[in-house]
């Protein structure tokens, strides 16, 4: 393919992305749009759970539907979830066969996970309420390194929650997408709720119900308890003290261009157990 081939077809892409993101946005104009973004194991599921509540003002359920998609018992919530994990047109497609259902619906939440939304992006329609979802950096690669090792016993792969230089990329975006437009919502200080952090946030969408969400189904509950129960506080905001480090990661972590995500307690951490694998490397 030609150097002006290659443009073509860029701007053809580029012409079509607009032509969906223009669709999207004509088919939910009338409704109440929230879209989530988040690194996957952030606390993506336990936000949109407890947000739900606070939208229907009451403790919901969601049911599991064809194509990715859950509904509320009430009917007032329609979920479409990972929506860029199974592909534009996938998404495009369900929001097609669930016509029927988000016509009779009062809220839609669309969620992202490890996707940086592009400034107009099909995923994120016109006049769509954003949040993007943070978490301690520490606290999220140990409960992804947790989680891959226990799916690893079972003779799965989860390829989709490697930790490489896209994911701190990713994960910087979604820390500072306050400055995008997005809200920031942080799963520690939701969990502590220090200083009335739910109901805080919640004003600032006028909503009032801060309802505890249950165990999520789609997210797959906890990293390490699954969904058999709910972790206390302590446990939630302590998961990267709970497990073993590999070397590989701490020397990523150490990295100029990633040590930005981490906060001073975090760095120190790191370099701690970064001195403790070189003390070993030692020993005769």
């Amino acid at each position: 393919m030609t150097i002006r081939e290659s443009i073509f077809m860029y701007k053809v892409k580029k012409f079509l992305l607009f032509i969906a993101y223009l669709y999207v946005s004509f088919i939910f104009r009338k409704k109440e749009v929230y879209v989530i973004t988040g690194m996957r194991r952030s606390g993506n599921h336990a936000f949109i759970n407890w947000f739900t509540n606070a939208l229907e003002n009451d403790s919901v359920t969601y049911n599991i539907l064809k194509g990715n998609v859950s509904q509320t018992s009430t009917g007032k919530t329609i979920f479409f979830n990972e929506v860029n994990y199974f592909g534009l047109m996938y998404f495009i497609s369900a929001i097609r066969r669930h016509k029927l259902l988000y016509n009779k619906s009062s809220f839609i939440i669309i969620s992202l996970e490890d996707y940086s939304p592009k400034k107009t992006d099909a995923y994120v329609p016109n006049k769509a309420k954003k949040i993007s979802i943070t978490r301690s950096s520490l606290n999220l690669i140990a409960s992804r390194l947790h989680k891959q090792i226990e799916l690893a016993k079972t003779g799965f792969s989860r390829g989709d929650m490697s930790i490489d230089d896209d994911f701190f990329k990713r994960l910087y975006w979604n820390q500072n997408a306050g400055g995008l437009g997005w809200t920031l919502w942080n799963y520690d200080s939701w969990v502590k709720n220090t200083g009335n952090y739910r109901k805080n946030f919640l004003r600032s969408f006028n909503l009032t119900s801060d309802i505890p969400p249950k165990i999520s189904q789609e997210g797959g509950g906890s990293s390490f308890s699954g969904t058999k129960k709910i972790p206390d506080a302590e446990q939630l905001v302590s998961r990267w003290k709970k497990i073993s480090w590999p070397t590989r990661i701490l020397n990523l972590l150490m990295d100029p261009n990633q040590k930005k995500v981490l906060i001073k307690e975090e760095e120190c951490f790191i370099e701690e157990e970064l001195a403790k694998t070189k003390l070993i490397g030692k020993q005769p």
